[in-house]
């Protein structure tokens, strides 16, 4: 079925709580995937990122039960599970939900959202999993805004993206920094924002005219809870290694370095100095990008996004050979400007910058080549995401 046919998840979401519970949902909620258009891995560091909220969403419906059992249905999957009650942080160590798998982030969502009574809940999604276009908060914050909408309530976007995020943590057991959270629960599909990760500030951030922007699924499941091939252990070490290299730097958020501190403790940083030159630079990337979108001056925001790719293939190590080739398709394309890996890494998406005229092509130019180069098994999907 073609996406322009197939059901919205909202609508699968409600059809399926029907199928699986009966009658209908209390309450129902979405939430955006969203796109990195620069800023990886600073986000956890306190720096500054550039989401673009995605319009493929997850979908949750939801109706209390008085008997206090916690029921849960994936639609992509066709899965049921069920809990005894309340939820409680200790069901991941206890070795009643793993870490990482759907269901952990759905609980996750309803402790931190204050939820201890029994619940329904059907969830649906058009955002792929393990694309690094942050299926997990969208799952985790359409899930927290059904609670409210069982409530009659009403929160911050912000207090929001704070409660999932915190639920990754403790219940996903992934260390994720606030971005797709934040991206996730204030920006509706189509915007983009620069958000200050240690602040909070975020200020809105439109393409240019004649801009859009192209997603690239290189169709690499990564797994940051450490489900997969050693991406979550990764991931952890990065985060470690950032935290050492502020501690050396003497800041108590890597991203308040400077380059000029940074070089000057390039012996004393050891393993640490490539991770925090990232850090400092990606951070220089996202201001002059924005400013640099801001302006129109698209070619110097293309450049900026092929530097960042650089920095986090070469410094922060987290690309792999599909990301480099979908990255390498891309910048063939006539009226591509830049491109770069988005998300954790070690698989996932890649996202590049386009003349609006020219995105539709570049799409159909990507299948069409990695398809040649890779066989209709591992052919690179790509869209439109702006």
């Amino acid at each position: 079925m073609s996406m322009e046919t197939r059901p919205s998840p909202t609508e699968r979401a409600r059809s399926v709580f029907g199928a699986v519970f009966g009658g209908a949902p209390g309450a129902e909620a979405s939430a955006p995937g969203r796109v990195n258009l620069i800023g990886e891995h600073v986000d956890y560091c306190g720096g500054v990122v550039c989401p673009l909220a995605l319009r493929l969403v997850c979908a949750a419906a939801a109706r209390a039960r008085g008997d206090g059992q916690i029921m849960l249905h994936t639609a992509d999957r066709n899965e049921t599970v069920r809990f005894d009650g309340p939820v409680r942080v200790g069901l991941v160590e206890a070795g009643l939900v793993g870490a990482g798998t759907w269901p952990s982030y759905v609980l996750g969502a309803l402790h931190e959202m204050g939820w201890r009574g029994g619940i329904e809940v059907a969830v649906a999604s058009d955002v792929p999993l393990g694309s690094g276009l942050s299926s997990s908060a969208s799952l985790e914050v359409s899930v927290a805004r059904a609670v409210l909408g069982l409530r009659g309530e009403t929160m911050d976007g912000a207090e929001v993206a704070a409660r999932c995020q915190r639920a990754e943590h403790v219940f996903a057991g992934v260390p994720c920094g606030i971005m797709d959270q934040t991206a996730a629960a204030v920006c509706a599909p189509g915007e983009a924002i620069v958000l200050d990760c240690r602040t909070l500030k975020r200020t809105a951030l439109a393409l240019p005219a004649g801009a859009s922007v192209v997603v690239i699924e290189t169709r690499v499941r990564h797994a940051l809870a450490g489900d997969g091939v050693s991406a979550g252990a990764e991931y952890a070490a990065r985060r470690a290694g950032c935290e050492a290299a502020a501690e050396v730097l003497g800041v108590k958020l890597l991203a308040d370095a400077t380059m000029e501190a940074v070089e000057g403790a390039r012996s004393g940083l050891g393993a640490g100095y490539p991770l925090a030159r990232h850090v400092v630079s990606e951070c220089e990337r996202v201001r002059a990008f924005a400013g640099a979108l801001r302006a129109g001056e698209l070619v110097v925001a293309g450049r900026l996004m092929d530097e960042s790719h650089v920095s986090l293939r070469d410094d922060f190590r987290v690309s792999c050979p599909e990301l480099d080739e979908a990255v390498e398709l891309a910048r063939g394309c006539a009226g591509v400007f830049g491109a770069r890996m988005t998300g954790g890494g070690f698989g996932g998406c890649a996202v590049a910058l386009t003349r609006a005229a020219a995105a539709s092509a570049v799409v159909e130019a990507v299948k069409r080549e990695s398809l040649a180069r890779r066989g209709a098994e591992r052919a690179f999907g790509a869209f439109v995401a702006a």
